[in-house]
Parts: structure tokens; sequence; C-alpha cells
């Protein structure tokens, strides 16, 4: 506010001199407020002054200013560029104009690549310093709008909502869903509640480390607006490397969730909203998603936030939360990401209260039969025989502790309270087998669980009794034409 404050009090002034000459310092402070080492008139330019030079570890900028009652042309360009040839090659030069600039100035900042010049325009600097977003972030993406396209980009012409862009594929998952009936499908859908959460192969244990004390958290507020926005915030990460085959997602209306595997699927299901309506007689006005993923060696994180259940598809509060074993020695990657999707918030790592993963062991004694439905299956290149390759990694079954079947009373404790409203789970196999040799029976083995600050992530483990195969159990390989099938 002091610095928005200053701005009026300059535009209220009534000597055009007065106000182009305080203007300099004032477009100091912006710099100073984003933690740069100002110096005023210094002698990195020549014989001729320069307004300013703002530095901040590796960034260096050459900066000059003007208050005109008209636009600045060509020849401003022209000057500051000549003062760049004086200062090393890492200096960028930023010419901030109230009034704006001419066509010319700007197509000679855009032929110019090989020393950037960055234009400001007032708007830009009033805009830069409201809830509308920062001035650092602003500079970072004319600078990187420059390296890659040699495109001067001003925020009052930049598209608010990035839009997916075609042909761009999306990881998708090496699992497949089958079910009793050799029904395949690469999502499930079946009765359930709101709650964000997923199925996980495995719950990453940040805090397994060789040293004392508990992982981080970081969480990171997104600015997409719509569906679009979303897909285009899931191409970005992929871009990025931070998608992987081992994704698990969710998504959940008042009555009916939907839980698969893969982003690419993810993106699809998300997107054909209409057909997943088809027969659902319990709509709210919202659903909620939930994506999960792995960090290569060091975490996990979620996605998640809430969607309009209706055109226009908007979206509320999509956010990522990371758990990480610890604060990386080169955060440069997250850095990285957090700049690319235009985070609007300065962001922290915050050390975690308490153990990530939650683990319990199921006695043997309590019993906990699965009534299995289903399968998750991979396929393994390793196997020679062609019966043999699909192997059952997981099982799909009837919830043991639902809440509406079991009662509350029938709950044990540690079983997720989330996951009460569930009809099915997803659970790993402790013990994997071939997909053509199913066992009699499947028992609850243990469960862990871990939260990010939006999600819980679960994974309840089943295993088997026995070796005995059930006689004649051989349809599950063969591939079924069937479209996507609900469990029920």
């Amino acid at each position: 506010m002091p610095l928005h404050k200053e701005l009026e009090r300059l535009k209220a002034l009534d000597d055009p001199k007065v106000r182009g000459y305080q203007f300099e310092p004032f477009v100091g402070s912006l710099f100073a407020a984003a933690h740069f080492e100002v110096t005023p008139s210094p002698g990195a330019g020549g014989s001729r002054q320069v307004d300013l030079i703002a530095t901040r570890g590796d960034d260096a900028y050459l900066i000059e200013a003007k208050w005109w009652s008209r636009r600045v042309g060509v020849a401003e360009v022209q000057a500051l560029e000549d003062r760049l040839k004086r200062t090393p090659a890492s200096v960028i030069g930023v010419l901030v104009s109230y009034s704006g600039f001419t066509q010319g100035a700007i197509d000679r900042v855009e032929g110019k690549p090989k020393r950037s010049v960055l234009l400001v325009t007032g708007e830009e600097l009033e805009r830069s310093i409201s809830w509308d977003g920062d001035f650092l972030r602003m500079l970072r993406q004319k600078r990187d709008s420059m390296l890659v396209h040699s495109k001067t980009v001003f925020m009052s012409n930049r598209p608010r909502t990035a839009r997916r862009r075609r042909g761009k594929l999306l990881p998708s998952t090496p699992e497949a869903i089958v079910l009793r009936d050799g029904t395949r499908s690469p999502w499930l859908k079946f009765g359930g509640d709101f709650g964000q959460f997923a199925f996980a192969r495995e719950v990453v244990d940040i805090d397994w480390v060789s040293g004392s004390g508990l992982g981080v958290s970081l969480d990171v507020s997104t600015v997409s607006t719509d569906q679009d926005g979303l897909l285009a915030l899931l191409h970005d990460l992929s871009d990025l490397g931070w998608l992987t085959e081992k994704s698990r997602w969710s998504i959940q209306q008042a009555a009916d969730n939907w839980h698969g595997a893969g982003a690419d699927n993810f993106a699809a299901v998300l997107s054909d909203w209409e057909t997943r309506y088809e027969g659902v007689e319990d709509l709210h006005h919202t659903e909620e998603f939930c994506y999960l993923d792995v960090c290569d060696d060091f975490g996990f994180y979620t996605l998640t936030g809430q969607v309009a259940a209706r055109e226009p598809r908007v979206v509320w509060r999509a956010s990522l939360s990371f758990q990480l074993s610890g604060i990386p020695l080169d955060p440069s990657p997250l850095r990285h990401l957090c700049e690319r999707l235009d985070t609007r918030s300065t962001l922290f790592f915050r050390p975690r209260s308490s153990e990530s993963v939650q683990r319990h062991h199921v006695d043997r004694g309590d019993g906990v039969l699965l009534d299995v439905v289903g399968f998750i299956v991979e396929d393994n290149e390793l196997e020679e025989g062609r019966d043999d390759r699909e192997w059952a990694i997981g099982v799909v079954a009837r919830n043991p502790f639902r809440r509406s079947a079991a009662g509350q009373d029938r709950i044990p404790g540690w079983w997720p309270d989330m996951v009460a409203d569930s009809e099915l789970i997803v659970c790993s196999l402790r013990s994997w087998h071939p997909l053509r040799k199913p066992k009699k029976t499947y028992r609850l083995w243990s469960c862990e669980e871990a939260w990010t600050s939006d999600a819980l992530v679960f994974n309840p483990v089943a295993d088997w009794d026995d070796d005995s195969d059930i006689a004649g159990y051989t349809s599950l390989i063969r591939p079924s034409r069937s479209p996507n099938n609900p469990a029920k």
C-alpha cells in the first residue's frame, strides 16, 4: 500500500518535470521491495548517467524511467542499447515508460534479441503493486518471453488463463483394471461421497532418511480459473517433468466417485463430464478432484481443487501440496515450476509437525476378508509366455468398513473416516500373481496413509491365503470390447 499511495501522489502532481524526476526513485523502490540492491545514477553506462542499476543474485538490470506525456520511441530504446554495450553481457536493460511505447520501439526491442531490453508500462506498474500480481514475477515473465520468443509481452495483452496445447500427450499408466467378468476399463465409477483422497500404489515415507527430523511441505496455489486452465496446468507439469506413470486420481460427486490412474486418463475423464453425469441422480453443483503423483527420489504431491458441475467449468482453489524429505540443496526445479505456474504468493518450506506415514497391520485373527470384484494388472514384459505376461498387482474390493453397510460402530479407529463412504477400495497386493491364476481368498493385510495439506493418500494392502487357484477362471486374460463399465 505505501507504493500504491506514492504512485497516486505522483499522478496528482501538477509539474511534469517534478513528477518525472521523482518517478526515478519510485521505480527504484519497486526493485528494492523485490529485494534488489539498487544504485541510482551509476557509472556502469559510460559517461552519460543512467537512472538506476539493480542487482539480485545473478540478476542485473540497467534501468531508465520516463514519465512523459507522449509514448517513448525508438531513440530512447537505442540510447539504452548503447549504454548496455558498456556493461557485462549478463545485464538486461529495463525501459519504464508510464505513457507506454510506440510500435517502432517495440519492433526495435524484438529485433535485438542479443541484448534484451524489457519494456514496462505505467499500467503494468499499477497492476504489479496491486492484488493482481507482483513486480518480480512480471519481470521474469518479460525476461522469459524475450529469451524464448524474442517477443515483448505486456500484462494488459497477456491471456489470463493459458490454453491447452493441442496434440501434446500426457503420461499414461501401465496399469489396467480387469473386472471379474473380464471387462477392462482405465477407470472405475462407484458409490461414494465428497472427500479429496486417492488410492496410492504405495505411500512414499518422506521421513525415511538417515538423519533425524521430519519432512517438509510446500504448498502452491495455482491461477487455474476454468477447466481449460486446469488442463493447461497438467501440461505444464508434464513439460517440466513432474508427471509420472505412477499417478493415481479421483473425482468426487455427492454420491458417485471416479477413480483411476494415469494423467492422460484423468484429463480425459475430467473433460468428458457430460458423459460421466449420464444416469447420475444426486448431482451437486460442484465436484472435487485429487491427483496424486510422486517426486523422483524425494517425495510426492497432490493437486486438488473443485470444478463447477456445469458450464462454464469454473475451477476453485486448485493447489499443489508437495511433501518432501527435506529442503532440496538445489531447489531450482521447484522454483522453475512456481515461475512457470505464475504463483501469486511468497512460498515457504514448512517442517511437518508429525510423522508423514501412519501404518496399521491387520491381525490375521481379525479375519478381514475381501470381496474382490476386480484386479489391477500390469504387463510383465520379462515373462516369455503370453499367458503369463499380465500380473495382478492389486485388487478392487468392496469396502469392508463402508459406513452405510457396516454402521459407524463397526468402523475401526484405524480406518480413515474419509474412505468410509466409498463403496469400493483399491488395494495393492503384497504378493503378486499371474492374472490367469486368481486366488480363492484375499484378506486385508495392512493400511498406510499420509496427508498432504489438502488430501488423504491411502494404500490398503491385501494378500492371499494360499497358492490354490480358482479352477476354470481364465476369462480374465481375454480382452473385452466392452466400454468403460462401473464396478457396481
